[in-house]
């Protein structure tokens, strides 16, 4: 049962990041280890140290890596009982750190932005594991970044109950 009609702004982002958290793929691009853990991202205090339920990263990061951002809006509130939900994914890497080591990742084609992107999509894109219906992939494109970072958007749809107190 929601609290409220609007606990997918919080909910889905954290949601969103488990499940991330749940594939090896994403964990070893973004430790840079194919074989990582989920410990080899976090921080001293068991944070995760590239992956945010917000949509930015802290201006001062020094550190090149690769890092995924999640947020959600609601675009659109048909009626009482349906609501248009937007989740939202960057994909951000250091120009740095956008080559693969093709000694650690063997078989990877690419680089490990456009890399992390296709798992991300692999792993949502048609879940059920949100809403009322399953994800969809609405678009995917550049963001705009400081000189040292490029990025992209993912953009997925999803319809969700509009009513304080209905089971989603």
């Amino acid at each position: 049962m929601s609290d409220t009609n609007l606990d997918e702004i919080v909910d889905f982002p954290r949601e969103v990041i488990n499940k991330i958290c749940e594939s090896q793929e994403i964990i070893g691009l973004l430790a840079d280890k194919p074989t990582a853990t989920i410990e080899d991202i976090e921080d001293n205090n068991g944070e995760l140290k590239y992956m945010f339920d917000y949509d930015y990263i802290d201006e001062t990061i020094t550190e090149i890596s690769s890092f995924i951002c999640v947020d959600t809006i609601i675009t659109k509130v048909g009626n009482d009982h349906i609501k248009d939900v937007k989740l939202l994914v960057w994909v951000i890497s250091h120009k740095q750190h956008m080559k693969l080591d093709r000694t650690l990742f063997k078989g990877y084609k690419g680089n490990r932005r456009n890399n992390i992107v296709k798992y991300i999509d692999k792993l949502l894109n048609g879940s059920d594991d949100f809403g009322i219906g399953a994800l969809q992939l609405q678009s995917v494109s550049n963001i705009t970044l400081p000189s040292n970072f490029t990025g992209k958007q993912l953009i997925y749809t999803v319809p969700s109950f509009n009513r304080k107190g209905v089971s989603t």
